[in-house]
């Protein structure tokens, strides 16, 4: 998937737009061969059960009732800040399909923006900005096409087959960050995305040791906002929470689990006796010493990289590692909060299409195997409303207790590609290889090259 670099900085290339159209179409396809679109239940436009969580704390808040002292929905406990019940209140008023289609419809357009942020970006050297209508079309056609392409990765999928909000955060905080130095309200997405999901503070260490003094503030006040408007709407379930729910993951799911896609996920698997232990189970964690450490020391491995990214430049590789860093070190990562491998994603694509770069290349087609919504079917699923039931996502699929080591692997899918990242950013940093943060060389108007500067200044 070699794909030549454009002359004159005018936009990706023509055959890197058709390369996107053809990944569009085949993951579509491949998608519609694994699960069918228009299955019942189990289609990607026939679930959206999380939406409904949210919809229903929403209205837990507006009838006055209990946000965290009971169920919201059926089962279903609401455990997010009590500022996403109030994000979703507009949504709550509709009948569910409708408020499912809108919010489908949003979560897409918030995918493209992002991809095309990325097209746009993941080459900050000078003439790397499409020019002209042609220029911006090819890169909103490439976007549409990669997007469309994305549905076919396990964390993209889940998101949209629940009705789960993490693309509307991906947009959110990254179109908030991409944005030159000095833009005004800088950091207002962080706060913001952070009172619906607390995972996006991890945004804020990196605007602290980026420098970024004046978007951290925004990034801090906003936050403090929506705590503030929560406790404006619902003073006594925002004092429970902020005292007591914050730090009580028992309601999401059994922290061994292998949904968990977490570093302390996989450190309780190894303490855990069963596979797919259940909340009746008693917990068997790993010591939170051993889960301490070793986030901290993946996470500020990981940080380090993107603040390494940022002074070359490349303000699209170092938010999509700290989007990966804020899912590793999460007491608890659903498979569908790696989105932000999307980012990732397409800056490889972008590498391998304006720069011909085979190993960008490479790791494009690598990065979306490893996280592509491999399935199986469970014919006798348990609690499946329609059968047979499906399983998607590698660390997902069936097994039998207690897990052994290939159990144990893929179980550990998402952290294990973290890891990777980091290995592979750290070595590429060390040799200064081309594939790696930055380009050595620019493409002159008459198809000559040139060697670039060896830093690029964070404000470009």
């Amino acid at each position: 998937m070699t794909m030549p670099p454009p002359a004159g900085g005018k936009g990706i290339a023509a055959s890197a737009v058709a390369v996107a159209l053809l990944l569009g179409f085949l993951a579509v396809w491949a998608q519609n061969r694994l699960i069918p679109l228009d299955g019942e239940y189990w289609g990607l436009f026939e679930n959206g059960v999380d939406l409904d969580v949210y919809r229903g704390g929403a209205k837990a808040v507006l009838e006055s009732r209990p946000l965290y002292g009971a169920t919201v929905m059926d089962d279903f406990w609401f455990t997010y800040p009590p500022f996403a019940a109030v994000a979703f209140m507009p949504l709550s008023g509709l009948a569910f399909e409708s408020a499912r289609t809108i919010w489908l419809e949003v979560s897409f357009l918030a995918l493209v923006l992002v991809v095309y942020r990325c097209l746009r970006q993941a080459r900050p050297q000078a003439g790397a900005e499409p020019r002209g209508r042609r220029g911006r079309l090819g890169l909103l056609v490439a976007s549409a096409c990669l997007a469309a392409a994305a549905t076919a990765l396990e964390p993209v999928r889940s998101t949209l087959w629940y009705g789960q909000v993490n693309l509307v955060l991906l947009a959110v905080v990254f179109l908030d960050l991409a944005r030159p130095e000095g833009s005004r309200g800088k950091g207002f997405g962080v706060g913001l995305a952070a009172g619906i999901k607390l995972t996006s503070l991890i945004f804020l260490p990196y605007l602290l040791v980026t420098r970024q003094w004046r978007a951290a503030g925004w990034a801090c006040g906003t936050f403090a906002a929506t705590v503030v408007a929560g406790f404006a709407v619902a003073p006594s379930e925002s004092k429970y929470y902020w005292a007591k729910g914050i730090s009580d993951v028992s309601k999401i799911a059994p922290r061994p689990t292998p949904a968990n896609q977490s570093i302390a996920g996989v450190l309780d698997r190894l303490f855990s006796p069963t596979a797919t232990p259940s909340l009746a189970d008693p917990p068997s964690y790993a010591p939170n010493w051993a889960w301490f450490a070793l986030a901290a020391l993946l996470g500020a491995a990981g940080l380090a990289l993107a603040r390494s990214a940022r002074r070359k430049g490349d303000e699209v590789l170092a938010l999509a590692l700290v989007g990966l860093v804020g899912c590793a070190v999460s007491p608890f990562s659903w498979g569908h909060h790696w989105v932000w491998f999307v980012p990732l994603a397409a800056w490889l694509f972008a590498r391998a299409a304006r720069t011909g770069s085979a190993l960008a290349a490479l790791g494009f087609v690598v990065l979306a195997a490893w996280t592509f919504m491999w399935t199986s079917v469970q014919p006798d699923l348990p609690n499946a409303p329609v059968l047979p039931g499906y399983a998607t996502g590698v660390f997902i699929q069936p097994a039998d207790p207690p897990l052994g080591a290939a159990g144990q692997l893929k179980a550990a899918w998402y952290p294990i590609a973290y890891v990777l990242v980091l290995l592979i950013g750290a070595m590429s940093a060390a040799l200064g290889r081309l594939s790696g943060w930055h380009c050595t060389e620019d493409i002159g108007r008459n198809g000559s090259t040139r060697s670039s500067d060896k830093s690029t200044s964070p404000n470009r």
